[in-house]
């Protein structure tokens, strides 16, 4: 049923995805299947690649804190789905402003606290975002999110240590 539905949406103009099955992406965030969630999350990222259809995504901010949610899911493709869309999301100075910026600044904030993975799959969306632009980078940076993560990096957990240099190796 999934993928007859992602077939369906696919041939569908972005803007009217969002316009007419708004509501029901919202809900297919909550929706038990996991498969659901990706196939919602995915046409929320292919929606916010049209300059006209991403305006109805970015004055949606339930939708917009769902996905941020995801973050935290279980099952890491679902997050991934979420940091994609996100980072897509952030693309645009008007995207940058919602995320980084405005109350889903908080959303991010507080996703992180559940867990170190959680956290670091909030840092990553973070460097996804951070390396598109200077005003990217600048946003992020006034978020407070950055030092949040150069100092975990440069603090005394071991294991952190341990594994930033065996990246840098």
């Amino acid at each position: 049923c999934v993928s007859i539905l992602e077939r369906f949406l696919q041939v569908m103009d972005p803007l009217d995805v969002i316009q007419n099955f708004g509501e029901e992406l919202q809900k297919g965030l909550f929706h038990p299947d996991d498969s659901v969630k990706i196939l919602t999350i995915s046409q929320v990222g292919r929606v916010v690649e049209d300059p006209v259809a991403v305006r109805e995504i970015l004055n949606t901010p339930e939708l917009l804190r769902q996905i941020i949610c995801c973050i935290a899911a279980e099952k890491i493709a679902v997050a991934k789905e979420a940091i994609k869309s996100l980072s897509r999301i952030a693309q645009s100075p008007e995207g940058l402003e919602v995320l980084l910026a405005g109350n889903l600044l908080i959303d991010l904030k507080n996703v992180m606290v559940k867990s170190d993975i959680i956290r670091y799959r909030v840092y990553e969306l973070l460097v996804n975002i951070s390396s598109k632009s200077v005003d990217s980078l600048n946003y992020c940076v006034n978020s407070g999110l950055i030092s949040e993560m150069i100092g975990e990096l440069t603090g005394n957990d071991v294991l952190v240590r341990y594994i930033m240099g065996w990246a840098s190796a």
